[in-house]
């Protein structure tokens, strides 16, 4: 009898530990996004955005995102004037982490 039951306390914490969740994607969303927006020709050297949200919901395969995204640019010359602000943009990743198309 004791036998028994610690084989089944055995099988049960072996169970329990090797039982692990999916991996968190926020910071591979948010990582993709940065480099896509970072990365852009027309805005590469104006302006620099960062995320500092994601909201996501997953498809088969690819996620629908939210961003919270903060701008800023480098003021060049004088008479420029410094931007920053923080805006929304709805955008679908597919399971890879490559932007497939912006919502808005």
């Amino acid at each position: 009898m004791k036998r028994n039951l610690m084989i089944c306390v055995c099988l049960v914490w072996m169970s329990c530990s090797m039982h692990k969740g999916p991996a968190d994607p926020n910071p591979l969303l948010k990582t993709a996004m940065e480099d896509y927006l970072n990365k852009d020709p027309k805005s590469k050297d104006k302006y620099h955005y960062s995320i500092t949200s994601v909201t996501y919901f997953e498809e088969t395969s690819f996620y629908i995102c939210e961003f919270k995204v903060h701008m800023t640019n480098a003021v060049a010359a004088q008479n420029d004037r410094k931007v920053d602000t923080t805006g929304a943009m709805k955008v679908k990743i597919d399971k890879n982490f490559k932007v497939i198309g912006r919502f808005y």
